[in-house]
Protein backbone atom coordinates (compact mmCIF):
# COMPACT_ATOMS: atom_id res chain seq x y z
CA UNK A 1 0.00 0.00 0.00
CA UNK A 2 1.42 3.38 -1.26
CA UNK A 3 1.87 6.28 2.04
CA UNK A 4 0.39 9.57 0.60
CA UNK A 5 2.98 12.78 0.41
CA UNK A 6 1.65 14.96 3.05
CA UNK A 7 1.02 18.61 1.80
CA UNK A 8 1.51 22.19 2.00
CA UNK A 9 4.50 23.64 3.28
CA UNK A 10 5.88 19.47 3.68
CA UNK A 11 4.93 18.96 -0.01
CA UNK A 12 8.34 19.37 -1.60
CA UNK A 13 9.81 16.88 0.87
CA UNK A 14 9.24 13.36 1.93
CA UNK A 15 8.98 11.97 5.76
CA UNK A 16 9.89 15.43 7.05
CA UNK A 17 13.20 15.27 4.84
CA UNK A 18 14.09 18.41 2.98
CA UNK A 19 13.91 17.72 -0.70
CA UNK A 20 17.54 17.16 -2.05
CA UNK A 21 17.28 19.40 -5.28
CA UNK A 22 16.42 22.51 -3.00
CA UNK A 23 19.22 21.50 -0.74
CA UNK A 24 21.59 21.64 -3.57
CA UNK A 25 20.68 24.63 -4.95
CA UNK A 26 20.92 26.59 -1.67
CA UNK A 27 24.14 25.10 -1.27
CA UNK A 28 25.23 26.86 -4.74
CA UNK A 29 23.96 29.48 -3.85
CA UNK A 30 25.45 30.12 -0.69
CA UNK A 31 28.57 28.62 -2.34
CA UNK A 32 28.60 31.77 -5.16
CA UNK A 33 27.86 34.02 -2.58
CA UNK A 34 31.09 32.93 -0.72
CA UNK A 35 32.69 33.03 -3.99
CA UNK A 36 31.80 36.70 -4.74
CA UNK A 37 32.55 37.63 -1.32
CA UNK A 38 36.20 36.60 -1.13
CA UNK A 39 37.04 37.74 -5.26
CA UNK A 40 35.57 40.80 -3.63
CA UNK A 41 38.01 41.28 -0.47
CA UNK A 42 41.15 39.50 -2.93
CA UNK A 43 40.15 42.37 -5.31
CA UNK A 44 40.24 45.09 -2.50
CA UNK A 45 43.22 43.45 -0.76
CA UNK A 46 45.24 43.80 -4.08
CA UNK A 47 43.69 47.27 -4.85
CA UNK A 48 45.24 48.59 -1.47
CA UNK A 49 48.36 46.91 -1.70
CA UNK A 50 48.84 48.71 -5.23
CA UNK A 51 47.69 51.98 -3.78
CA UNK A 52 50.47 51.45 -0.93
CA UNK A 53 53.24 50.53 -3.78
CA UNK A 54 52.11 53.39 -5.83
CA UNK A 55 52.18 55.65 -2.72
CA UNK A 56 55.54 54.41 -1.68
CA UNK A 57 56.59 55.10 -4.79
CA UNK A 58 55.68 58.26 -5.24
CA UNK A 59 57.62 58.80 -2.09
CA UNK A 60 60.44 57.64 -3.06
CA UNK A 61 60.63 60.19 -6.19
CA UNK A 62 59.83 62.88 -4.30
CA UNK A 63 62.69 62.33 -2.07
CA UNK A 64 64.90 61.66 -4.86
CA UNK A 65 63.99 64.16 -7.12
CA UNK A 66 64.38 66.67 -3.46
CA UNK A 67 67.74 64.98 -3.10
CA UNK A 68 68.98 65.74 -6.07
CA UNK A 69 67.83 69.04 -5.92
CA UNK A 70 69.83 69.83 -3.19
CA UNK A 71 72.91 68.24 -5.08
CA UNK A 72 72.40 70.33 -8.03
CA UNK A 73 72.12 73.02 -5.57
CA UNK A 74 75.21 72.50 -3.68
CA UNK A 75 77.52 71.67 -6.90
CA UNK A 76 75.91 75.18 -8.38
CA UNK A 77 77.13 77.25 -5.19
CA UNK A 78 80.65 74.92 -5.61
CA UNK A 79 81.25 76.14 -9.03
CA UNK A 80 79.73 79.72 -8.51
CA UNK A 81 82.76 80.14 -5.74
CA UNK A 82 85.72 78.51 -7.27
CA UNK A 83 84.29 80.88 -10.59
CA UNK A 84 84.66 83.91 -8.48
CA UNK A 85 87.94 82.69 -6.83
CA UNK A 86 89.46 82.18 -10.19
CA UNK A 87 88.49 86.06 -10.57
CA UNK A 88 90.38 87.05 -8.16
CA UNK A 89 93.48 84.81 -9.11
CA UNK A 90 93.32 86.27 -12.33
CA UNK A 91 93.40 90.02 -11.59
CA UNK A 92 96.58 88.96 -9.01
CA UNK A 93 98.13 87.21 -11.98
CA UNK A 94 98.10 90.30 -14.04
CA UNK A 95 100.58 91.98 -11.62
CA UNK A 96 102.65 88.87 -10.58
CA UNK A 97 104.75 87.35 -12.92
CA UNK A 98 104.68 83.67 -12.57
CA UNK A 99 100.78 83.81 -12.75
CA UNK A 100 99.07 84.03 -15.96
CA UNK A 101 95.84 86.42 -14.92
CA UNK A 102 93.44 86.48 -18.06
CA UNK A 103 93.57 82.13 -18.44
CA UNK A 104 91.95 82.12 -14.82
CA UNK A 105 89.60 84.42 -15.29
CA UNK A 106 88.01 82.50 -18.79
CA UNK A 107 88.06 79.27 -16.34
CA UNK A 108 85.30 81.58 -14.17
CA UNK A 109 83.82 82.59 -16.51
CA UNK A 110 82.82 78.72 -17.91
CA UNK A 111 82.26 77.01 -14.32
CA UNK A 112 79.95 80.01 -14.16
CA UNK A 113 78.31 78.89 -17.26
CA UNK A 114 78.42 75.41 -16.17
CA UNK A 115 76.57 76.51 -13.02
CA UNK A 116 73.81 78.80 -14.38
CA UNK A 117 73.42 77.56 -17.80
CA UNK A 118 75.44 78.42 -21.31
CA UNK A 119 73.12 81.13 -22.45
CA UNK A 120 74.86 83.06 -19.16
CA UNK A 121 77.07 84.48 -21.93
CA UNK A 122 76.81 84.01 -25.47
CA UNK A 123 78.68 81.81 -27.75
CA UNK A 124 80.38 85.21 -29.49
CA UNK A 125 81.00 86.38 -26.16
CA UNK A 126 83.05 83.85 -24.87
CA UNK A 127 84.89 83.19 -28.49
CA UNK A 128 86.22 86.86 -28.13
CA UNK A 129 87.06 86.54 -24.75
CA UNK A 130 89.06 83.55 -25.64
CA UNK A 131 91.22 85.10 -28.08
CA UNK A 132 92.04 87.69 -26.18
CA UNK A 133 93.14 85.47 -23.64
CA UNK A 134 95.26 83.71 -25.80
CA UNK A 135 96.26 87.43 -27.30
CA UNK A 136 97.28 88.25 -23.55
CA UNK A 137 99.68 85.05 -23.58
CA UNK A 138 101.35 85.92 -26.67
CA UNK A 139 102.04 89.65 -25.69
CA UNK A 140 103.14 88.54 -22.30
CA UNK A 141 106.17 87.53 -24.23
CA UNK A 142 106.44 89.05 -27.66
CA UNK A 143 105.74 92.62 -26.05
CA UNK A 144 109.07 92.55 -23.73
CA UNK A 145 110.86 91.49 -26.55
CA UNK A 146 109.77 93.74 -29.03
CA UNK A 147 110.56 96.47 -26.79
CA UNK A 148 114.43 94.87 -25.98
CA UNK A 149 114.89 94.52 -29.75
CA UNK A 150 114.00 97.91 -30.55
CA UNK A 151 116.26 99.80 -27.94
CA UNK A 152 118.88 96.88 -28.28
CA UNK A 153 118.63 95.44 -24.73
CA UNK A 154 119.98 92.33 -24.18
CA UNK A 155 119.02 89.06 -22.59
CA UNK A 156 119.88 89.83 -19.09
CA UNK A 157 117.88 92.86 -19.46
CA UNK A 158 114.90 91.34 -20.08
CA UNK A 159 115.14 88.50 -17.46
CA UNK A 160 116.55 91.37 -14.93
CA UNK A 161 112.71 93.14 -15.52
CA UNK A 162 111.08 90.39 -14.75
CA UNK A 163 112.87 89.58 -11.57
CA UNK A 164 112.94 93.09 -10.97
CA UNK A 165 108.90 92.59 -10.89
CA UNK A 166 109.16 89.83 -8.32
CA UNK A 167 111.06 91.51 -5.86
CA UNK A 168 109.59 94.75 -6.47
CA UNK A 169 105.83 93.49 -6.02
CA UNK A 170 106.02 92.37 -2.63
CA UNK A 171 108.77 94.72 -1.17
CA UNK A 172 106.96 97.86 -2.37
CA UNK A 173 103.55 97.55 -3.08
CA UNK A 174 102.34 98.62 -5.69
CA UNK A 175 104.39 100.85 -7.32
CA UNK A 176 107.11 98.26 -6.69
CA UNK A 177 105.76 96.50 -9.80
CA UNK A 178 106.95 99.59 -12.13
CA UNK A 179 109.86 100.72 -10.30
CA UNK A 180 111.17 96.86 -9.97
CA UNK A 181 110.50 96.58 -13.81
CA UNK A 182 112.83 99.07 -14.87
CA UNK A 183 115.63 98.90 -12.10
CA UNK A 184 116.14 95.03 -13.26
CA UNK A 185 116.12 95.87 -16.30
CA UNK A 186 118.70 98.55 -16.46
CA UNK A 187 121.07 96.29 -13.99
CA UNK A 188 120.77 93.47 -16.00
CA UNK A 189 122.29 95.40 -18.93
CA UNK A 190 125.15 96.92 -16.66
CA UNK A 191 125.46 93.45 -15.67
CA UNK A 192 125.93 92.71 -19.45
CA UNK A 193 128.70 95.55 -19.64
CA UNK A 194 127.16 98.34 -21.37
CA UNK A 195 127.49 101.84 -20.39
CA UNK A 196 125.27 103.74 -18.46
CA UNK A 197 123.67 105.44 -21.02
CA UNK A 198 123.20 102.61 -22.53
CA UNK A 199 121.51 100.73 -20.08
CA UNK A 200 119.31 103.12 -19.24
CA UNK A 201 118.00 102.99 -22.96
CA UNK A 202 117.91 99.27 -23.24
CA UNK A 203 116.70 99.11 -19.84
CA UNK A 204 113.82 101.43 -20.90
CA UNK A 205 112.80 98.92 -23.83
CA UNK A 206 112.14 96.34 -21.77
CA UNK A 207 110.38 98.17 -19.42
CA UNK A 208 108.28 99.89 -22.04
CA UNK A 209 107.50 96.62 -23.24
CA UNK A 210 106.47 94.59 -19.82
CA UNK A 211 103.93 97.53 -18.87
CA UNK A 212 102.21 97.61 -22.11
CA UNK A 213 101.66 94.43 -21.65
CA UNK A 214 100.61 94.74 -18.22
CA UNK A 215 98.43 96.92 -18.87
CA UNK A 216 96.55 94.85 -21.46
CA UNK A 217 96.38 91.86 -19.14
CA UNK A 218 94.58 94.00 -16.49
CA UNK A 219 91.81 95.25 -19.08
CA UNK A 220 91.31 92.18 -20.34
CA UNK A 221 90.92 90.01 -16.97
CA UNK A 222 88.98 93.12 -15.59
CA UNK A 223 86.52 92.88 -18.24
CA UNK A 224 85.77 89.29 -17.70
CA UNK A 225 85.75 90.11 -13.95
CA UNK A 226 83.18 92.64 -14.43
CA UNK A 227 81.41 90.42 -16.84
CA UNK A 228 81.30 87.56 -14.56
CA UNK A 229 79.91 89.64 -11.50
CA UNK A 230 77.66 91.49 -13.55
CA UNK A 231 75.53 87.93 -14.83
CA UNK A 232 76.10 86.68 -11.07
CA UNK A 233 74.19 89.42 -9.37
Amino acid sequence: MTRPRPSGSLGKSWAGFPNPDQESNSIKAWGQFDYLDTTTYCISLSGLRNLQSRAKFSLDTTKRKAKERTLSKVLETVLIILGALLQIVGLAGCVLPWIAGPPFNLLGLVLLCLAKGWETFSPSFLIIMAALTLLTVVTDYALPLAGAKKFGSSRRGFWGSFVGMFIGVFFFPPFGLVIGAFLGAVLGELSAGKMQSEALKAGWGVFAGVMVSLIFKVIVSGLMTFSFFRALF
